[in-house]
């Protein structure tokens, strides 16, 4: 970069300098100055052209440090530990989704083991269990499933897209404010994951691989308000559906990255993008290499042919399912394991996801437990209560000690959620 703003500095002198002596006559050096310029030309636009666009980082699999969840111990800055209150009316199974502030919590959840419907439970930041905001049924603040929440200021968002539309709740109370209005917000009948845009009102969305749907509901992402009705397409589905998509890592996921913009994964593709939220322009920033026999696709290729690729390839535990992100940090949820990713320093880890036997001087930062990321570096983990009874007994734990005052902590049946804080 130095060296061309160099070139163009000399360029700049040499073209005063020749202007100076054509002025005087000297033609013969105004000439050769000429040359030398076009010469110094030359050089930048070669320069131009095959300077390597630092931007956009590789992350190969074979240069990773395969590391165990208990080894991710040294990138603490900080961690909290905070069992979910237990009622009669808290109680659910799976969290797989949370959205959080420095004072309340709220947590989407399924209602069972058998059950893929979601509900909203409210606590406070130490996991006292405040209320159900909303509920089941075709009453006025009530949804058929809670399939995304947003907090946004003192309010909260709630996306439905069995009956395509939203509802907002007061953050404070849980009480409903209001519904949208429109007959059926159609593109929401895909919607996978959900962004609100910071300074505006309006959200950016993707949208699952979907069969048997009108062309114009078939997106990867797109920018909407159905509280205005507004709709606009970022990036138009890339794969011509033919089959029910029962596979993961077909979705594209969105993450927030800073208040800037946004990372997603688009379907079937292993390179994450960066999406400007103010102008939408779309970007490549990191690209997963997954070895040279991971396939091809092309735009508007059908999905089964996509999916006999994969199937051929055998390649496919290497998908990439979902994507978590902060300003420094990008995690890529595989099937099989999970990479933890510096976007400062390009240094990545893998991990096999899956838990060991307890470490008494660590706490595990489990990438697959993933329920909600914030720009500042925290992610927050959801453990089942059975899962994390193995962890209760070790007061003396480093990682208890910082998280509980070496207190021990015995969930009793809810999700526990630890939050952890990376430098």
């Amino acid at each position: 970069m130095l060296n061309r703003i160099h070139l163009a500095i000399t360029m700049i002198v040499i073209g005063s300098i020749g202007s100076i002596l054509h002025q005087n006559a000297n033609k013969t050096m105004a000439r050769k100055l000429r040359y030398i310029g076009a010469i110094c030309s030359l050089v930048l636009l070669l320069q131009g052209c095959t300077a390597p666009d630092n931007s956009f980082a590789r992350i190969d699999e074979a240069e990773l440090t395969e590391v165990d969840t208990w080894d991710f111990s040294a990138l603490y800055e900080d961690v909290r530990i905070i069992p979910l209150e237990t009622t009669e009316q808290a109680m659910f199974a799976d969290v797989v989704q949370t959205v959080s502030n420095k004072s309340m919590i709220f947590v989407r959840a399924r209602y069972s083991d058998s059950s893929s419907d979601a509900g909203i439970w409210q606590f406070d930041a130490n996991g006292k269990f405040l209320r159900q905001v909303g509920a089941c049924g075709q009453g006025p603040g009530e949804y058929h499933s809670a399939d995304a929440i947003v907090l946004r200021n003192d309010t909260l968002f709630t996306f439905d897209k069995y009956n395509r539309n939203i509802h907002l709740y007061d953050a404070a109370s849980g009480r409903h404010l209001t519904s949208s209005q429109t007959d059926g917000f159609e593109p929401f009948i895909g919607l996978n994951t959900v962004l609100p845009i910071p300074g505006s009102s309006n959200f950016l969305i993707s949208s699952n691989v979907m069969f048997d749907s009108p062309p114009n509901d078939n997106f990867d992402l797109a920018e909407c308000n159905p509280m205005q009705n507004y709709f606009k397409v970022i990036l138009p589905q890339k794969f011509t559906v033919t089959g029910y998509a029962s596979y993961g890592f077909a979705n594209p996921t969105l993450s927030p990255h800073n208040n800037n913009e946004a990372l997603a994964i688009l379907p079937l593709n292993d390179t994450i993008y960066s999406v400007e939220y103010k102008t939408g322009l779309v970007k490549p920033l990191v690209k997963l290499c997954v070895g040279s026999e991971a396939p091809e696709f092309k735009a508007g290729e059908k999905y089964e042919e996509a999916m006999q690729k994969i199937e051929d390839a055998k390649c496919v535990t290497n998908r990439i399912a979902k994507i978590y992100a902060s300003k420094d940090y990008l995690i890529l949820n595989q099937f099989c394991g999970s990479v933890v990713w510096d976007l400062r320093s390009r240094k990545g880890w893998y991990t096999l996801n899956g838990w060991k036997t307890p470490d008494t001087n660590t706490f595990p930062f489990s990438p697959v437990s993933i329920v909600e990321s914030q720009i500042d570096n925290t992610f927050v983990c959801a453990y089942g209560a059975d899962e994390f009874s193995g962890y209760t007994h070790y007061e003396g734990s480093t990682m208890i000690k910082m998280a509980h005052n070496s207190q021990p902590i015995n969930p009793d049946g809810n999700n526990v959620l630890v939050i952890y804080k990376l430098k």
